[in-house]
């Protein structure tokens, strides 16, 4: 089982990675992924209820998320599903 979800947060991270062409991304990115508005996100992490684990630059105060760490949020949480069949319909999309 631990393989198989391995393999997951694998394949999330690298289509994300080819997606997004970074490691880290910003509150604008992450709300694409996850499908949630900015203001959502906003009550999420006020509330401390279901967000993955971000970062605040000390010196901007702007939120940032590593993408490793959302393949993995994005596979326990199985909200990738919806989000890897966007990605793959873009990609044909994008070859035709």
């Amino acid at each position: 089982m631990v393989i198989q979800i391995d393999s997951k947060v694998d394949y999330m991270f690298d289509k994300l990675f080819k997606r997004y062409k970074k490691y880290i991304v910003g509150k604008k990115e992450y709300c694409e992924m996850v499908g949630i508005s900015e203001k959502t996100l906003e009550r999420r992490i006020e509330a401390g209820n279901n967000i993955a684990i971000y970062r605040v630059d000390e010196k901007t105060g702007k939120l940032t998320w590593n993408l490793f760490d959302l393949a993995v949020y994005l596979v326990e949480n199985d909200l990738g599903k919806e989000y890897i069949s966007d990605i793959i319909e873009d990609e044909l999309h994008d070859r035709f």
